[in-house]
């Protein structure tokens, strides 16, 4: 269950008493200087951030803290890491995406895979429509749901894709809007795991976003049917 408490002029959150710092896998605020090429992972993990084609920091949009990322390429994570493996149990992938583009297509928005493999979280647009994807074994998609709402143009969409034991959830807007359900575990990036923000090589979303939290081990929203959005940063130790 999701708590809030006061301390000194932050609203934190946490669940069941404890912070959970270590279930936030990775989080981004897309803070740092108009213009910026760098992209830091504020989780205690501290995860490598690497740009393709046109990535930078931009003050002219953002959610909280007055930027955001503005990506016309993307960015990944080339190096395998544990913390970014969610094959098994539940998970919580939480962003705020600004498209300035839903032409006819599928373009990643974000995404965990094996080179040459099917993903084992997949998040894409087909035109306007928000879809999610999991392979349980690499080559086939088991576990998806086509049909997860529409995203507005020009406009900021809160996004966040859960797992909560063997439910599947796709939240727009704090609003259920797509379900699946499988007991199995995900296929796992054994030593070539990648992960794709906003984009895959030929294939990407092209605008802007903020607030990336992913966590591990940890769900937040429990399945249900709706939640009321945040309305500041996710805090860098408290879920």
């Amino acid at each position: 269950m999701l708590h809030s408490m006061t301390w000194g002029n932050f609203n934190r959150f946490y669940v069941d008493g404890l912070s959970h710092i270590e279930n936030i896998s990775l989080l981004m605020h897309f803070d740092g200087l108009n213009g910026s090429t760098t992209f830091t992972d504020d989780s205690i993990y501290a995860h490598d951030i690497a740009i393709s084609s046109t990535a930078t920091i931009t003050t002219s949009q953002s959610v909280f803290g007055g930027s955001s990322g503005s990506i016309n390429g993307y960015l990944y994570n080339s190096a395998y890491s544990e913390h970014l493996d969610l094959n098994s149990g539940d998970f919580s992938i939480s962003m705020r995406v600004r498209p300035t583009s839903v032409s006819a297509g599928t373009f990643t928005m974000f995404a965990i895979r094996e080179t040459g493999k099917n993903a084992q979280i997949y998040i894409r647009r087909s035109g306007s429509t928000l879809q999610f994807f999991c392979s349980t074994d690499g080559t086939s998609y088991a576990i998806q749901d086509t049909t997860c709402g529409t995203l507005a143009l020009n406009s900021w969409n809160a996004i966040c894709f859960e797992r909560v034991g063997s439910n599947f959830n796709m939240y727009l807007d704090g609003v259920l809007t797509g379900t699946a359900s499988s007991s199995s575990d995900l296929y796992t990036n054994f030593g070539s795991g990648l992960m794709y923000i906003m984009g895959e090589p030929a294939n990407a979303f092209v605008g802007q976003i903020d607030e990336l939290r992913i966590l591990k081990g940890l769900s937040v929203h429990s399945s249900q049917a709706s939640y009321s959005l945040e309305t500041q940063e996710f805090s860098n130790y408290y879920v």
